[in-house]
């Protein structure tokens, strides 16, 4: 498993993607992933085993006094940011579909300066759950009523 604490959160979806100019935007990125770099290194923070892919990763922005909380679909550049940024400290070696299955973006209050925490794990329970789903088949037979609905 790994926690890394991050000591601010990333912009808005609507920010990120919308109203910053795309060189604004790859500075921003070159920035986090050099941060995360040292945080990296500052918290002692191991590589992720093989053994716990495909992993889990929850995202917790814990927002401060005075500033506006995000909805949880708005925290989605500060996971990408954090998780490029991972992978670039080679932390993690797969951020694939087949490395990260779930991204959970989870917002809080704090009377503390914002910050984010980024745990990475292997969940078990999905995992097995995911396995199964696809081996009896149900899964396959919900995306053919899907597009059977959708083309209807």
């Amino acid at each position: 498993m790994i926690i890394l604490r991050i000591p601010c959160i990333g912009p808005s979806l609507n920010k990120f993607y919308s109203g910053m100019h795309p060189g604004a935007r790859k500075r921003l990125a070159d920035k986090w992933h050099y941060d995360i770099g040292w945080l990296v290194k500052q918290q002692k923070i191991e590589p992720l085993p093989e053994e716990e892919y495909p992993a889990t990763v929850q995202v917790y922005c814990y927002f401060g006094p005075g500033e506006r909380r995000f909805d949880a679909d708005n925290l989605a550049p500060t996971a990408k940011l954090s998780i490029d940024g991972l992978k670039e400290a080679g932390i993690l070696k797969k951020d694939s579909a087949g490395g990260i299955r779930v991204v959970e973006l989870i917002p809080f209050r704090t009377d503390e300066q914002s910050y984010t925490i980024v745990k990475i794990f292997y969940d078990e329970h999905f995992n097995e759950n995911h396995r199964k789903d696809w081996s009896s088949g149900e899964l396959k037979r919900f995306a053919e009523a899907i597009r059977g609905t959708l083309r209807g």
